[in-house]
């Protein structure tokens, strides 16, 4: 559960544009996802990382977590989540 929530108000902080504590929080549920070996939650955490690098203004730092995310999602089935990375994509690539 603590996971899900770092990432939730990594998300929330993101959000309101606090990107220092959103990447601090991010990146330490990432590393403990990595510990749990949670793939799903490694691609929800690559996803929040790349829209905290693109709103931050950091696309480089954002395509290889976009990347990572797709293909976690992808490799599971989660077809709405990889879709929703590639918009992102999409989006970054035009930026």
């Amino acid at each position: 559960m603590e996971i899900c929530a770092q990432n939730w108000l990594g998300g929330i902080y993101t959000e309101i544009g606090d990107f220092k504590s959103a990447e601090k929080l991010l990146l330490d549920g990432l590393d403990k996802a990595k510990e749990i070996k949670s793939k799903g939650r490694l691609g929800f955490y690559y996803r929040s990382l790349a829209i905290l690098y693109e709103k931050s203004g950091r696309y480089s730092e954002a395509n290889p977590q976009i990347t990572k995310a797709h293909d976690v999602f992808d490799e599971l089935g989660m077809k709405n989540a990889a879709n929703e990375v590639l918009d992102l994509i999409h989006t970054n690539i035009a930026s």
